[in-house]
């Protein structure tokens, strides 16, 4: 990145701080340190509010071109563990997101496999998208409650030592951990980049403490290194720990009470307040007009679709997409995971606001259906390098869908990560909602389980087709308007399936997403019993398609046992969720929807086994 002109008002800022003209030296770092950042400036827009508690770190792997490797995978999932370490926490769920074009791409297919071998049996989902880059990997790890200990100070001449280790972030985790049960360890930072000196600047700022810098030391490293800051005269203990572990360790400074930032053999010796100076700059400007593109929206043109009869042969195609497999895939995961990662790009570009509000409350979905209540997030964001109005406005708008549908899930935020890329041209946001299981509470699937039960749904359905599979297949087109989410009822109907589990009166839970209320029953079916079938009756005023295939955000199909009924519906009546028995378990293995659909949940199967194969290999 071509470094900016250092701005005369920032000058003489820094010339009245000083009292001299600051140095070409001084006013290079100075630069590198605003650019460098950015990316807090921008992270403290999607804050909320201090998250306390269990944190989620999030760490990031991003290819313009090429496959990914194991060894990228490995790092980029150590990465994201170590920095839960150097936290203090030990990390306890790990799961990756993998954001990559359509599988018809050359080179997609190795890098979901490699993905899904590298992930093992800790949770991965995957989302395809038109965008042109060839990956983009989120790694996100939830850790144990954090013990309220008080944080310890650093003072005047404890060492700042570097450790780095080039082999990978896999040597640095046993350090990391043996550091932790050293009370002379002050605090451990990642060293973010490869600029050491600007690395400095935040440690200073964390610390409120001087630093005085060995110029020689400040060599260039690679992301696989750490900070640490220890009590004068600990250095050597830290180097032969390091040692033992393939790490090596360097003095590179000490703090100073004075508060001043220094660097030996070069020209550089600037208060802390210097680096406070680019605070005041406007991150996102609040004068930023709407893009003509979210202005004008065309929507869904539905009078373009002829409905047949019949819309089996439609369903299957639909249940075959990439899209359908991937949802599916999801439902069949392990229950009572506590940690889930959602993606919306597409709902993100029509509308980055109810975009947003909806990839909160897909993370809140994902483990709120086995089982667990969602507690904290962690959200992360991919900017173009280049700032534009437009991409400023998308992100502003991103930040304020992040905030109310936070808010109103009572999620803290305990991470935000913010990256800026060459290779993209709008927003890319991802969220990590993490929580705890009840452990009184049985454990809570997606699947059908017994010939008879009743199949409800929570949540009125809309048939929403802006933004759907249906809508892409049908039209070439998944445009807006995207679908409605109704954060307050969300919340109200998170309520009822876990306290409705807890006590034993659900069986299963599925929450419908890509293709739909028929696509969402045949998940339940593909993860249920081996000869259980369907049998579903919806009086409608909505269109077929809309009712087969229509995306409603929010809608939940749970299943219950005939006595159960009463109580689910009691719970829903007082907490005003709308509830519908749409149709009841059968022993034939076939899914009936009205009378549009009849296909075996043989034929379900084997669509779900083909398309897998298409896509995974």
């Amino acid at each position: 990145m071509t470094q900016r002109k250092f701005p005369r008002y920032l000058h003489q800022h820094v010339k009245t701080i000083l009292g001299r003209e600051p140095s070409n030296e001084e006013q290079s770092l100075l630069l590198r340190w605003a650019e460098f950042d950015k990316q807090r400036r921008f992270s403290q827009i999607l804050t909320t509010g201090e998250g306390t508690g269990a944190p989620v770190s999030l760490a990031n792997l991003f290819r313009s071109k090429g496959s990914v490797t194991l060894d990228d995978l490995g790092e980029v999932m150590g990465r994201v563990a170590n920095d839960l370490i150097a936290s203090g926490v030990t990390p306890h769920m790990l799961s990756l997101y993998c954001r990559t074009p359509r599988p018809e791409k050359r080179g997609v297919r190795t890098t979901v496999n490699r993905t899904a071998k590298a992930a093992g049996d800790e949770p991965v989902s995957f989302g395809f998208t038109d965008y042109p880059f060839s990956s983009c990997i989120v790694a996100t790890s939830s850790g144990d409650q954090i013990s309220e200990e008080p944080s310890k100070e650093a003072t005047d001449g404890d060492a700042v030592i570097l450790l780095h280790s080039p082999s990978g972030e896999g040597l640095m985790t046993p350090l990391l951990q043996e550091l932790g049960d050293v009370d002379k360890c002050i605090i451990k930072v990642r060293v973010e980049g490869t600029d050491l000196s600007t690395q400095a600047v935040r440690l200073t700022k964390l610390l409120q403490m001087g630093v005085y810098l060995n110029g020689k030391s400040l060599i260039v490293v690679g992301q696989k290194a750490f900070i640490v800051v220890c009590r004068n005269g600990s250095e050597n203990k830290i180097r032969k720990m390091a040692r033992k572990h393939n790490v090596s360790a360097s003095l590179v400074g000490r703090i100073s009470k004075d508060k001043t930032y220094r660097i030996s053999g070069d020209d550089i010796s600037l208060p802390l307040s210097c680096f406070s100076l680019f605070d005041s700059e406007e991150v996102v400007p609040s004068d930023i007009r709407t893009p003509d593109e979210l202005m004008h929206q065309s929507g869904i043109t539905l009078n373009k679709i002829k409905q047949p009869k019949s819309f089996n042969s439609t369903f299957l195609v639909i249940l075959g997409t990439e899209e359908c497999v991937v949802a599916s895939q999801l439902a069949a995961a392990l229950p009572g995971s506590s940690i889930s990662i959602s993606a919306k790009d597409h709902m993100v570009w029509c509308d980055p606001k109810r975009g947003a509000q909806a990839t909160v409350a897909a993370a809140v979905r994902g483990i709120v259906s086995g089982g667990v209540a969602p507690m904290h997030a962690a959200v992360s964001v991919h900017l173009p390098e280049r700032l534009t109005e437009n991409v400023q406005y998308r992100f502003r708008e991103i930040a304020e869908g992040v905030s109310t549908s936070t808010t109103a899930f009572q999620l803290s935020i305990n991470s935000v990560r913010v990256w800026f890329s060459e290779n993209i041209a709008s927003p890319l946001l991802t969220v990590a909602v993490s929580g705890l299981s009840d452990s009184v509470a049985p454990e809570l699937t997606a699947g059908f389980k017994d010939v008879g039960d009743f199949i409800l749904m929570l949540g009125s359905h809309r048939g929403e087709l802006g933004c759907s599979v249906y809508a892409r297949l049908k039209l070439s087109s998944a445009d807006g308007p995207v679908p409605m989410v109704d954060l307050a009822m969300e919340r109200q109907m998170r309520e009822i399936v876990l306290t409705g589990n807890k006590v034993g009166l659900i069986k299963s839970v599925i929450h419908l997403s890509a293709g739909g209320l028929a696509a969402a029953v045949a998940h339940a079916l593909i993860c249920g019993g081996t000869g259980l079938g369907a049998r579903i009756h919806v009086s409608s005023k909505i269109r077929n398609d809309e009712l087969l295939f229509g995306e409603t955000e929010g809608l939940t199909i749970i299943s219950v046992a005939e006595e159960s009924i009463i109580e689910i519906e009691r719970l829903c009546m007082n907490s005003g969720v709308p509830c519908t028995a749409i149709g009841r378990v059968t022993d034939n293995g076939i899914f009936t929807f009205n009378d549009l659909l009849k296909v075996k949940v043989k034929k379900l199967h084997e669509s779900q086994k083909e398309s897998r194969k298409k896509i995974f290999g």
